[in-house]
């Protein structure tokens, strides 16, 4: 069920490599009205069984050349592997998912409106891909 729905998911939420802050937006709003998805995640992950299916792992690979293509042209930074880029951006747009240890329920004062949030994560995006 977890496979489906998130080779669903990562099919289904548009991907521009010129916009990786807007790409981490779409994802963040995706986490956020998604956390049954995400416990699911986190409970394979622990379980050790969340290996990407077939098609998640071509979604997945089909995104890494064209960040590739976009360093090539100079419209993101080289600083670091394409594929490293992809995982940033995930990771980033996907932490405050309702699972996320470090938020709300460790740290009340990280109680902030998921508007603020998805700016931050887009600016921090930006940073990564040195379009900032």
């Amino acid at each position: 069920m977890l496979d489906r729905h998130l080779s669903d998911a990562y099919a289904g939420i548009p991907f521009t490599a010129d916009d990786l802050p807007g790409f981490a937006r779409r994802v963040f709003d995706f986490a956020q009205a998604n956390p049954d998805l995400y416990r699911l995640l986190a409970w394979a992950t622990l379980e050790g069984t969340a290996a990407l299916p077939p098609a998640r792992q071509r979604d997945h690979d089909s995104k890494v050349p064209l960040i590739l293509a976009q360093q090539e042209s100079g419209a993101i930074s080289a600083d670091a592997p394409p594929a490293l880029i992809l995982m940033a951006v995930m990771a980033l747009a996907t932490a405050w998912s309702p699972v996320f240890p470090f938020g709300v329920t460790v740290n009340p004062d990280a109680d902030l409106p998921p508007a603020t949030i998805r700016d931050a994560i887009a600016d921090m995006v930006a940073r990564i891909a040195g379009q900032k």
